[in-house]
């Protein structure tokens, strides 16, 4: 094991996996120079033009796009901060409000209120989870309802007919139907509830309900029904998908669901796609909103996608945005000489992505396996040192909850944790750096060297041990 003797960054949302692969390629490109000195003058700001046909197929083909993506269509900038911050200054007005669930990228708030001026309301997802609350199972009996108390049970479990109440923990739709009729008390028999049918409900709650930070249209409607109460013209619902920093990938139907939503509330929708092909589990699909056959509000939907991550690229600064909407295409090209990418740094990743051999053969292939070993490794290992997780499949980092070491449960006792954590040697990202609703979470960056990784998790060890021994003493 190397020794690691400064602080560990496992923090910051970077790739240090597949460096190689991408130096060992990028240095085999011969120098653009050589044919081209007119890449020493001024370009097209929005991305030369070679670049952006290119960038149009690769995404066509690694998006599973419905139907050849226009290269017309693409804007190319210095990064997708510029991107995010471009997008805010061309759909929305002074004061305006964007709609985005929580936790999210933090970045993204500096990026569309430090120029545009543009603010951010919150669809707070909800952290509590059945797997780990109180739970009480319940059967329909001679048209009455008894609270079967202390029963364990799986998720799926179907020998009683009704998952109804999760003590502290948010009700969803399938849940209200019964849990409004139930006192907290779980010895209580409920007579004569005016309920549905048994079979209506039983087994209403899927695996995918049963998981904390979950969103669903039903959390967009009532955030945005409160931020217009409080005077905001929202304007655009930004997503992320994959998720950072949850690492969830949505379903299809979700994509769709939010899509009509936007639509139906006349709202731009932004999706965040820069985790694309950082999905590193095998039976997890990905849907792009470029695979969609037909989008419920094409003039309004807007994709952005970058080299930071899935290419390990971070400081090339490449972002791309790809828009049906042709004004906001014009008005994203006036203000393009303010984010252009260089013209030298285009060529380049031109001729990396035109190699279909080496992306698809060499450097996805490797990477993925590389992230999926990462990714166990630190699972594993926060597991065996006692930190609760979320397991998901895609990105460079882990969402886990160390609330059990932090009493009383706050965002200050939060920031305690992070400063000895951090002065154990490990740089790791509090919660409410994401503006996550819970204190406690913190995303740990797994893509990093295995050596680093094992330092980072006994020192982490180090400082829970010590956490966990003060607060039985208490």
């Amino acid at each position: 094991m190397v020794l690691v003797n400064g602080v560990i960054n496992a923090g910051t949302a970077e790739n240090s996996l597949s460096l190689d692969i991408v130096a060992e390629k990028l240095s085999s490109i011969p120098s653009p120079f050589i044919d081209n000195l007119d890449i020493l003058k001024y370009n097209d700001f929005t991305g030369i033009e070679a670049f952006r046909v290119t960038l149009a197929e690769f995404l066509t083909t690694h998006a599973n796009s419905s139907s050849p993506l226009d290269p017309n269509k693409l804007v190319v900038m210095n990064g997708l901060t510029s991107m995010v911050c471009a997008l805010a200054t061309v759909l929305s007005d002074v004061g305006d409000a964007w709609l985005i669930p929580t936790p999210y990228y933090s970045a993204i708030r500096a990026d569309v209120s430090k120029i545009p001026q543009v603010n951010l309301v919150y669809a707070h997802l909800p952290a509590a989870s059945v797997c780990t609350l109180s739970i009480q199972f319940f059967y329909v009996q001679y048209g009455r309802l008894v609270v079967i108390p202390h029963v364990n049970a799986s998720i799926n479990d179907t020998r009683h007919k009704v998952l109804v109440k999760v003590e502290g923990g948010a009700v969803n739709s399938s849940m209200m139907r019964l849990a409004c009729e139930l006192h907290h008390d779980a010895e209580r028999v409920v007579p004569g509830c005016n309920l549905p049918p048994a079979e209506t409900v039983q087994g209403c709650l899927s695996e995918a309900e049963c998981q904390p930070f979950q969103l669903n249209v039903d959390i967009l409607e009532t955030s945005l029904a409160k931020a217009k109460t409080q005077g905001y013209n929202v304007r655009c619902l930004f997503l992320i998908n994959p998720h950072n920093p949850l690492g969830d990938v949505y379903s299809k139907e979700l994509v769709l669901q939010c899509l009509q939503f936007a639509k139906r509330n006349n709202l731009h929708v932004i999706m965040d796609e820069i985790y694309m092909l950082s999905i590193f589990q095998d039976d997890v699909k990905f849907t792009s909103v470029f695979s969609l056959d037909t989008l419920p509000d094409p003039q309004r939907t807007h994709v952005i996608w970058g080299f930071s991550k899935d290419f390990s690229m971070s400081g090339m600064r490449c972002g791309a945005v790809y828009t049906w909407n042709d004004r906001v295409l014009i008005a994203l090209k006036q203000i393009s000489p303010f984010f252009g990418m260089p013209t030298f740094s285009q060529c380049y990743l031109n001729e990396m992505i035109k190699d279909k051999d080496w992306v698809e053969k060499t450097y996805l292939p490797t990477n993925l396996q590389r992230l999926r070993k990462a990714h166990k490794n630190m699972s594993d290992g926060l597991t065996k040192i006692g930190v609760p997780h979320l397991v998901r499949p895609s990105g460079l980092f882990i969402w886990a909850d160390f609330s059990k070491y932090i009493t009383p449960s706050t965002f200050d006792g939060e920031m305690e944790l992070f400063y000895e954590i951090l002065d154990n040697k490990v740089y790791v990202a509090p919660g409410q750096d994401f503006f996550c609703c819970q204190p406690g979470w913190f995303r740990i960056i797994f893509s990093i060297d295995e050596d680093k990784q094992e330092v980072s998790l006994k020192r982490l060890s180090v400082v829970l041990k010590k956490r966990m021994s003060s607060l039985n003493s208490e």
